[in-house]
């Protein structure tokens, strides 16, 4: 089983989001982050650089894409609330990984 325990840590630490609380649900249902309802800008090089960074993470955490998806739309207009969704939510998922059994076919089935 592969997981990213450190690299998750190291990001919380390096974004300043090691004591937000953590989250199992990567969105909450019909959430609005519209540039309109929310009024604190974050820095745009910095948001691309912890979208980059939180990206690398699908490849062990496939749940994660979602997330990180809503915040690459915000990426001409970051803000605060775009931040604290994900980041809380990659922290309610420090545990989880991807298991790569010896074995099986490498077909990828949907359910």
């Amino acid at each position: 089983m592969i997981i990213q325990r450190r690299y998750i840590r190291k990001l919380l630490e390096e974004f300043s989001f090691i004591d937000c609380n953590p989250h199992k649900v990567s969105m909450i249902e019909n959430l609005k982050l519209a540039n309109e309802t929310c009024t604190l800008v974050v820095d745009i090089i910095l948001y691309q650089h912890m979208v980059d960074k939180l990206i690398y993470l699908t490849d062990t955490c496939p749940n994660l894409i979602f997330a990180f998806g809503v915040m690459s739309r915000h990426m001409a207009v970051p803000q605060e609330a775009h931040l604290d969704v994900s980041f809380t939510y990659v922290k309610g998922t420090t545990n989880f990984g991807i298991i790569y059994s010896k074995g099986f076919s490498n077909l990828l089935e949907g359910h």
